[in-house]
């Protein structure tokens, strides 16, 4: 192949924002309740069906080194969530985009709305109960 490769890159910090305890949702493995960070567990999920996918096994990346990414060495980022980042950062973020580069959020996208096309909801829902489907 036509080096350089492109490849994915998978930015792995994420705010404490995005941290939920719910003891209202059970499961066997954990019944006082469930610990989980969206952002965290979203870039790992992702990278799995990348991989699965048949990506290049990607970059992982820290937010403040998004400013010195390549936009020809990249065909998509992960970004965590982006509350409380840097103006420099969601900006670099943006410039990635304008020059191809596809964006793949797995929770807040403060200051990147507008290329998601999506406004803050805070209608919340409660979910209760987690089971799997027998088919």
């Amino acid at each position: 192949p036509q080096k350089p490769v492109k490849t994915v890159g998978f930015i792995t910090d994420f705010t404490y924002d995005d941290t939920r305890y719910d003891v209202s949702i059970k499961e066997r493995e954990l019944p006082d309740g469930m610990i989980y960070n969206i952002s965290e567990e979203g870039v790992a999920f992702l990278y799995g069906c990348a991989r699965e996918a048949g990506q290049p096994g990607g970059a992982v990346l820290k937010l403040e080194t998004v400013k010195n990414l390549d936009p020809d060495e990249m065909t998509m980022l992960v970004v965590p969530s982006l509350r409380g980042a840097d103006k420099e950062v969601v900006d670099a973020i943006r410039n990635l985009y304008n020059k191809g580069v596809g964006l793949f959020a797995v929770s807040h996208i403060d200051g990147l709305e507008d290329i998601f096309g999506v406004t803050p909801d805070n209608n919340k829902k409660m979910i209760t109960t987690i089971s799997t489907l027998n088919m």
